[in-house]
């Protein structure tokens, strides 16, 4: 809002700038584009305090950080001047940018200290805006011709990993290794020592990879290398990884710090026990370096073809856990891939016994203590060990949860999961004497409120955890213990009446009875989340009319809720109301108009639903499953799925009117559906296959879909025709289907450009065509095999004739 010039700005998704005014007490406005540029989410623009033409605008290339949007653009703050319809002056730099603060002068300053001169007006010299990676925070004292890093520190970077060194000569500090570079805090990162913000260039070995742990030797090795820092994967492709020896106090004193490479290939963790370093090798087994001759050897034990990459050393022991996958591409792909496989090892360093105590899904994260042991796998599994035995293990089942690490604080019972995803609170935490009763229901958000998603390490020290983030650098938090008395347990409702897969009639009265069990403040009950009725005492009944409403399946819900507040989860009952006469009715249950005016009930799978006779039938979830998790979750399926729905709803409501009351109809449709739900199980399994790529995986998901649909459905069909006029002696000949294969290349090839621009309708229509003709060629290739083979053996008979 410029409330002096009386204008008002804003940033679209999609749609670049708008600037407004009122004229005559009519709005007039003006659309601001950014030329040679695509707009996904532009997220500011603002006016120079000092030039109302001189603006500054800022966009990001893809939602999921303050906005979501599947729409892709450029990032980018840049300021100019736009004068008649076009920009001049125009200077900027990539990153994204998501808001800006422009300096001004204040009372008793010299305004000429905040500005600039330009060829085109007075302008701002100082602004901030915060970007991504390295960047962090961003200061522009030119006027935003340039722009440099405005503070020191640990940036809004993405953490590899947050490590507190208890031993060694930096025994008690706090090291940090990210993607702009290692830094080291001897106050639990109150301050962060000065000068010492590296990275590991080309020492001889070509660019290592990605920084990960960090130890430090007993005493400085030849008299200067103070830290070991583990570099690994993802590489640079043909450059060299290992562990290398760093001076960290000759980095303090300003003076180059050498660097000394101890061990030769891709390692994460390092663990440094009686001057000798024990390396998780992210290719093969555990090395082992003596760090007072630089001997190189492996880890007796640990078996070549698994990755010993994890390492803990707790009361002489070092537990090891491997992980065996294919791509090692990605920074998360150590927790981020649920078909990765590992083991747990546990080798005694005084016996050199080492043994084998799980073996399966990739183990993420292990913490022990004394004969305890807890570890967190990537299918969400929690297993508790005594001693080398499983003793009981759970299930964290949270939703769309991807965990990337855990850490667990012994003393206080509070175990700590961190999470990968943008659906879930980025660390949540348990008591561990309730998590194996209640699983992922005893899991509960710490720092609420905190905007932080996408957590990729813990680590824990005397009660304070700190948090490695993607991204959003790292944040620390020492928690609390209260002990609070049990909440008020919240009532229970249960609906007697109308019974599960009750069917009535347009017009009749429905008739909603409930059971209550403890106290209760109110009842309140909905139809398709509209309430219809709020009780406060008994009789716990009340009636629903249903004059007037559209044909369909509709849900009621009753939700109890006690004096404190709390409320029980709802209970559904689904209602199939059949038409009284074709068509007709409003389209709520609010009546013709419902709530908030006109409404269009949401389409369902309905002839599934009166096939099997229920909305909650194990089939009907499993489709509605498949449309909500698998194609709805990109780009290409949504498309899809709105082109099918638009066909689909234009007929199947009265498939569905007509089947009610039919059970030999219905009888016959769930024998039709049956194939469709085998179909769909074996779509799903291939696209978890490509589930790294999603818009691959949802485009393979329906080639397999469609060739298995034509296969069962359609060609059938038509290979029963061709018999038949076969049999009738008619001529039937079957082309090469080439014209139908250059169909099939082209629709994939308008899927991926419409993906690639995110053009929506292309996207709807060209899935459409891969589907169809996918179906297409299946049928007619099949039919032109046949009919040449028949041809070939008409020919060798009648050449024996």
């Amino acid at each position: 809002m410029d409330a002096e010039h009386d204008r008002v700005y804003v940033g679209a998704r999609g749609d670049w700038y708008y600037r407004a005014w009122l004229e005559d007490g009519e709005w007039r406005t003006e659309h601001i584009t950014v030329p040679s540029k695509q707009c996904a989410v532009a997220s500011f623009i603002a006016p120079d305090p000092y030039n109302p033409d001189r603006l500054w605008i800022g966009a990001e290339g893809e939602g999921g950080r303050l906005f979501t949007t599947e729409l892709k653009g450029s990032s980018f703050v840049a300021v100019g001047f736009w004068l008649d319809g076009e920009w001049v002056d125009l200077h900027g730099r990539g990153n994204y940018a998501t808001m800006i603060a422009i300096d001004r002068h204040g009372e008793g300053e010299d305004p000429s200290s905040y500005m600039i001169d330009t060829p085109y007006g007075p302008g701002a010299k100082i602004a901030y805006v915060p970007q991504g990676g390295a960047c962090s925070l961003m200061k522009t004292t030119d006027g935003g011709y340039t722009w440099r890093r405005a503070y020191e520190g640990v940036y809004g970077d993405t953490m590899n990993q947050v490590t507190y060194l208890r031993s060694g000569v930096l025994a008690g500090a706090l090291v940090v290794t990210c993607v702009s570079g290692t830094q080291v805090s001897l106050d639990l990162g109150d301050t962060w020592l000065e000068g010492v913000d590296f990275t590991l260039g080309d020492v001889g070995y070509g660019l290592p990879g990605y920084a990960w742990s960090v130890a430090s030797p007993p005493e400085e090795l030849e008299g200067v290398y103070d830290l070991l820092v583990a570099t690994g994967y993802p590489s640079p492709v043909g450059t060299g990884d290992g562990l290398y020896a760093v001076d960290v106090d000759g980095l303090m004193s300003g003076r180059p710090a050498p660097v000394k490479r101890l061990y030769p290939n891709q390692c994460f963790d390092v663990v440094v026990v009686d001057g000798v370093a024990y390396v998780g090798d992210m290719d093969s087994g555990v090395g082992v370096v003596d760090l007072s001759t630089y001997e190189v050897s492996k880890l007796p034990g640990i078996p070549e073809d698994e990755a010993g990459m994890n390492l803990l050393y707790a009361d002489g022991q070092l537990i090891v856990w491997t992980i065996k996958c294919e791509s090692k591409t990605s920074d998360s792909f150590f927790f981020a891939n649920p078909r990765a496989q590992g083991s747990i090892y546990v080798y005694d360093l005084s016996t050199g016994e080492c043994v084998k105590v799980y073996s399966g899904s990739r183990v993420i994260a292990v913490s022990v203590r004394g004969e305890e042991m807890l570890a967190l796998n990537v299918e969400k599994k929690l297993i508790h060990f005594v001693g080398d035995t499983v003793d009981k293990e759970v299930t964290l089942s949270l939703e769309h949860a991807k965990f990337s690490d855990m850490v667990v604080d012994w003393d206080l019972g509070v175990l700590y999961v961190s999470t990968f995803d943008t659906a879930n609170p980025v660390v949540l935490y348990a008591f561990l004497d309730e998590v194996w009763e209640r699983g992922a229901e005893a899991l509960h958000p710490l720092g609420e409120g905190i905007l932080t998603r996408r957590a990729r390490c813990l680590e824990l020290v005397n009660h304070t955890l700190f948090v490695g983030t993607e991204g959003l650098s790292t944040w620390r938090i020492t928690p609390e213990l209260v002990v609070e008395e049990a909440p008020v347990k919240p009532p229970v409702v249960s609906i007697d009446e109308p019974s599960e897969g009750a069917c009535f009639q347009v017009g009749d009265e429905v008739e909603v009875s409930l059971t209550i069990e403890g106290e209760v403040d109110e009842v309140v009950v909905k139809v398709d989340g509209v309430t219809v009725a709020t009780l406060t005492a008994p009789p716990w009944t009340t009636s629903w009319a249903t004059t007037g409403l559209q044909p369909g399946t509709y849900t009621i819900t009753a939700i109890a809720v006690n004096p404190a507040g709390s409320s029980n989860d709802a209970v559904t009952i689904t209602i199939t109301l059949p038409p009284s006469s074709p068509g007709g009715g409003a389209p709520g249950p609010g009546g013709p108009q419902g709530p908030s005016g006109p409404q269009t009930r949401p389409s369902r799978c309905i002839i599934a639903t009166v096939a099997f006779g229920s909305e909650l039938a194990p089939e009907v979830q499993f489709l509605r499953g498949f449309r909500d998790h698998v194609a709805l979750n990109t780009f290409a399926g949504r498309a899809f799925m709105d082109a099918f729905h638009t066909w689909y709803y234009s007929w199947s409501p009265y498939i569905a009117n007509w089947l009610q009351g039919n059970e030999p109809a219905k009888a016959a449709v769930r024998t039709l559906i049956m194939p469709l739900l085998a179909i769909l199980h074996v779509a799903t399994w291939a696209h978890q296959a490509l589930a790294s790529y999603p818009e691959l995986a949802i485009t393979t998901a329906g080639i397999v879909a469609s060739t298995l649909l034509s296969l069962t459905y359609v060609t059938p069909l038509l290979m029963a025709r061709w018999l038949m006029a076969r049999r009738l002696g008619l001529v039937v000949e079957v082309k090469q289907p080439r014209l139908l294969l250059k169909a099939w290349l082209a629709s994939l090839v308008l899927v991926a450009a419409s993906v690639a621009t995110s053009t929506y309708v292309l996207a709807a229509v060209s899935t459409s065509m891969l589907v169809l003709a996918t179906m297409a060629l299946t049928a007619k290739t099949l039919l032109w095999a046949a009919s040449r083979t028949a041809s070939v053996q008409g020919s060798r008979l009648k050449a024996k004739g």
